[in-house]
């Protein structure tokens, strides 16, 4: 859903990028981790074929692969298609103008009772 919503604004503003990041990296240690399992497995048992280990765990192996596909879709709209649209519509927070991410700040509080000051 976040991916069609970043699509159809345009933007990738309104979160950020190191979430998807982490997320990326835990997916891509998890499948290494499936890797060393198998290749570890495949020493011990004295087999040439070490496919048991990434295969013998398909759950882990499809959350890691999906969260990968859809982490290099984020990373690729943020900082490929939508890199250069940063303005976030002010009307959203009360306002009727448009300000850059630069002028609204990053130290605002996420819940916020008050009018945010620019």
């Amino acid at each position: 859903m976040q991916v069609l919503l970043n699509s159809k604004r345009k933007s990738t503003s309104g979160w950020q990028i190191w979430n998807i990041i982490l997320d990326f990296t835990g997916g891509a240690l998890s499948i290494l981790q499936l890797i060393g399992d198998s290749i570890a497995q495949a020493r011990a048992e004295e087999l040439g074929n070490g496919w048991t280990g990434i295969v013998g765990n398909p759950a882990k192996l499809g959350l890691g692969l999906v969260s990968i596909f859809f982490d290099i879709i984020f990373i690729v709209q943020h900082y490929v298609l939508y890199h250069e649209n940063v303005e976030v519509p002010l009307s959203h927070y009360g306002y009727e103008e448009f300000a850059s991410e630069d002028e609204i700040g990053y130290d605002a509080p996420l819940f916020s009772t008050g009018r945010i000051m620019i």
